[in-house]
């Protein structure tokens, strides 16, 4: 942790190149960054928006892998929510995840 610190306080272009993976932290990991970068630059923002983006996405995707299961919504698509279970235990557990 305390190296992707240095990396972005000396490479401002970093948190855009590598914004995907940036967006795979795990809540150990994010709230890990948050308390060692109390003070630090504008970049650790972007990260903390690119994960909210994540994490919404997997709530939403979360539901709709409930809502499948009712009865009305047999025929509809799975959409992204198939591993989303999956995507939210290692969110909260940790681990990487595609």
């Amino acid at each position: 942790m305390h190296i992707l610190i240095d990396i972005l306080q000396t490479d401002k272009d970093f948190v855009e190149r590598h914004s995907e993976s940036l967006s795979k932290l795990c809540f150990y990991h994010l709230n890990m960054l948050m308390e060692l970068t109390k003070n630090i630059t504008p970049e650790i923002e972007k990260i903390f928006e690119i994960n909210k983006a994540a994490i919404e996405k997997n709530i939403s995707d979360l539901e709709w892998f409930i809502t499948k299961f009712d009865y009305r919504f047999h025929n509809e698509p799975w959409y992204d929510s198939k591993d989303s279970i999956e995507r939210a235990l290692k969110l909260l557990r940790g681990g990487y995840y595609d």
